[in-house]
C-alpha cells in the first residue's frame, strides 16, 4: 500500500505538476522534472507519506519562524522593515537579511511576499535536506553571511542522514533522488548557519567527541529522529539546562551564603536570540513564611540592585546604542557585555544573608524568553512568551 502510495504520490508531483499548481498556483504547472526544484515544494508533499514526522515539524518553532507566525519575529520585522505580505520591500536599501533565516525558500529568490508560494512554510524539510555543504559564516572577503547563504544547496538531490541513496526509478521512496550526506545531517553543520550564536561547542572541530545539536534537539525516540526541535521556547528544556545548588554558613548573625550554577549544556545559557535572558532570585524566609531577605528591592528586577545574578548578552548596533537584536550574525564587535554561563561552566555568586529567625533560603534561577522591556512594547504578547520560567531551584531549610 505503502509503495502504491508513493508511486502516485511520484506521478502527482513530478509527471502531472497536478498537485503542484494546486498548491501554487499556475505559475509552476510547467515544471518538469530536469527543471523543478525541491525549494518548491510545500511540506504538504513530504508529510503526505512521513506523517508523523510532519506533525512534529507543525509543532516547531521552524515551522513558526516566519514573521506570519511567530509573534514576536512578527512584531520585530513590522517595525524594523514592514510588511511581510509586501513584495519588494527593503532593509536599509537591502534584501532583509533576517529573511535567510527566518524565510529562507523566499530568500533563496529574493522575495518579501510571505503568503505566497511555500514561503510561509518557515524552516521547511528543504531548507535542511537540500544542504550539502555549509560553506561558514564568512565569506572569503569576511563580509558576514546569514542563514541559507552559508550552505551550498542541492537543487536536484535530497540530502540523507542515513547514508543510503534513494532515487524514484530504484524504489519511488521520494520524488526526487536522495543521496547519502551524514556529514552535513548527522552534525551541528546543519544548524549552525543560522543558529551560530557566536560560540558554539558543537560546531567547532574537535578531536574529543562532543554533543552534537540534535543529540538534545532532536533525540531518537522509538527509533525516530523527533522534529519537533525543541529549544528556548520549550520549558521541558530550559528546566535541563542549569543545576542549581546552595551552601551557607553562620558567622555570628550573618549567613554566608554560596550559589553554585553550573551550566551542563555544550553552549552558552542563556543562548540563542538576545532577547533570552535569566537572573538569580535569592530569597529567605521566616518560620511563618514572611519573606525577611531578597537580593532584589524593585520588580522587574533592575541590574543595579545585584548585577552579579543577571546572565544576559548585550549587544550594539553600529552606533554603539544598545539594540534588543542584530539583523545579522553577532560578532565581537557587536557585544558590550556577556554575563552569560559560558558552555559548562561552573559559577558561583556569594551573599551575605543578615536577618532574624530565617528558617528556609531559596535560590531559583528565572529564564525570561523577552526581556521586560520588549514585553512592555509588544503588548499583544501574552502566555509562553511572557510568563518566566523557573530554570533551576535549590532551597535550604534550617
Amino acid at each position: 500500500m505503502l509503495r502504491t502510495r508513493l508511486t502516485i504520490l511520484y506521478q502527482l508531483v513530478i509527471k502531472g505538476g497536478v498537485l503542484l499548481f494546486c498548491l501554487f498556483g499556475p505559475t509552476n504547472i510547467h515544471a518538469t522534472p530536469t527543471t523543478l526544484d525541491p525549494h518548491q515544494l510545500s511540506t504538504a508533499i513530504c508529510g503526505a507519506c512521513h506523517q508523523d514526522i510532519f506533525a512534529q515539524w507543525q509543532s516547531s518553532m521552524h515551522a513558526q519562524s516566519t514573521a506570519l507566525s511567530d509573534p514576536v519575529h512578527g512584531g520585530i520585522y513590522k517595525e524594523v522593515v514592514g510588511s511581510p505580505t509586501t513584495e519588494g520591500i527593503t532593509l536599509k536599501g537591502a534584501y532583509p537579511v533576517c529573511l535567510n533565516c527566518h524565510a529562507p525558500n523566499a530568500a533563496l529568490v529574493t522575495k518579501t511576499k510571505l503568503d505566497d508560494a511555500n514561503y510561509h512554510e518557515g524552516v521547511s524539510c528543504v531548507t535542511c535536506h537540500t544542504a550539502k555543504h555549509f560553506k561558514g559564516i564568512f565569506d572569503d572577503k569576511g563580509a558576514v553571511l546569514f542563514g541559507i547563504q552559508t550552505y551550498l544547496l542541492s537543487n536536484t538531490h535530497l540530502q540523507s542522514p542515513s547514508g543510503r541513496y534513494l532515487a524514484p526509478e530504484l524504489d519511488a521512496t521520494h520524488p526526487f533522488p536522495m543521496e547519502p550526506n551524514q556529514t552535513m545531517l548527522r552534525t551541528s553543520q546543519v544548524c549552525v548557519g543560522c543558529h551560530s550564536q557566536f560560540h558554539v561547542l558543537a560546531s567547532e572541530p574537535n578531536t574529543q567527541p562532543t554533543p552534537t545539536c540534535q543529540s538534545c534537539h532532536m533525540p531518537k525516540i522509538n527509533e525516530s529522529t523527533h522534529h519537533a526541535i525543541a529549544g528556548g521556547h520549550s520549558e521541558v528544556m530550559i528546566k535541563r539546562a542549569v543545576i542549581v545548588t546552595l551552601e551557607t554558613q553562620a558567622e555570628g548573625k550573618t549567613l554566608k551564603t554560596q550559589v553554585h550554577l553550573q551550566n551542563i549544556l555544550p553552549h552558552y545559557f542563556p543562548d540563542g536570540s538576545p532577547l533570552r535572558n535569566a537572573y538569580l532570585k535569592l530569597t529567605a524566609y521566616s518560620k511563618e513564611g514572611q519573606l525577611v531577605w531578597h537580593n532584589f528591592q524593585s520588580f522587574p528586577p533592575v541590574d543595579t540592585d545585584d548585577p552579579q545574578a543577571f546572565l544576559s548578552l548585550i549587544v550594539v548596533n553600529e552606533t554603539g546604542d544598545v539594540q534588543p537584536i542584530l539583523p545579522h550574525q553577532i560578532t565581537e564587535k557587536d557585544i558590550r557585555s556577556d554575563t552569560r554561563l559560558r558552555p559548562y561552566e561552573k559559577r558561583t555568586l556569594r551573599y551575605e544573608i543578615t536577618a532574624d529567625n530565617i528558617t528556609v533560603i531559596r535560590a531559583e534561577l528565572i529564564y525570561n524568553l523577552l526581556p521586560y522591556d520588549v514585553i512592555n512594547k509588544f503588548t499583544e504578547l501574552t502566555g509562553d512568551l511572557t510568563n518566566p520560567v523557573v530554570a533551576g531551584m535549590a532551597e535550604i531549610r534550617f
